[in-house]
């Protein structure tokens, strides 16, 4: 019995390491492609770009693999996918968020979403508006985290509020929350994924 769950554990193992890399080579040839200006790039890179923080982790993050494209990566999604519908586009800047936390290299993660957030504030409410108030306190955790904490943070924390309150004062209720938790505080796991 021992014998039979260590191989099922190792079958998964596998299958997932497996699958990580799939995802991998397809999203370098939509990276590739993109960046040649292939027809139809710009879609098949979005949707190759991770979904979610875990998703993102493990192709970019993952200790031992420290992926060499993320910032290019991270670069592309932010300043090259015009033709993505914005509700969509959204929509996974924030998937991206949740669940996510600090770590060496989700900086860039975090700098993007900040940029579209400042960018077009009524877009990132919009998208935050269609998950539940815990996914929305998720999000502007892991938008206010920050390995250092300082005046110019809660300076940019304020700035922020002043456009989004006459927005949304619900969604910025949660907002102010979630900097209360977030600033001077640093979510390192003691286990990752």
């Amino acid at each position: 019995m021992f014998k039979q769950i260590l191989i099922f554990i190792t079958g998964l193992l596998l299958s997932v390491q497996l699958y990580s890399r799939k995802d991998t080579t397809k999203l370098n040839k939509a990276y590739h492609d993109l960046m040649n200006g292939k027809k139809k790039a710009e879609t098949t890179f979005f949707y190759s770009f991770p979904s979610s923080f875990s998703d993102f982790y493990m192709i970019y993050l993952k200790p031992n693999i420290k992926y060499h494209l993320l910032d290019q990566h991270v670069a592309a999604f932010c300043d090259k996918l015009s033709s993505i519908p914005s509700d969509v586009y959204y929509k996974k800047l924030v998937s991206l968020s949740i669940g996510g936390r600090w770590e060496v290299g989700a900086e860039s993660l975090r700098e993007m979403i900040q940029k579209h957030t400042e960018k077009e504030p009524q877009k990132m409410l919009d998208a935050l508006s269609k998950f539940s108030k815990g996914y929305q306190l998720r999000f502007w955790q892991f938008y206010w985290s920050s390995l250092v904490a300082t005046h110019n943070y809660r300076d940019e924390y304020v700035k922020l509020r002043s456009v989004l309150y006459p927005l949304s004062p619900e969604q910025t209720k949660i907002m102010d929350i979630a900097f209360d938790f977030a600033w001077k505080e640093l979510d390192v796991p003691d286990s990752v994924f």
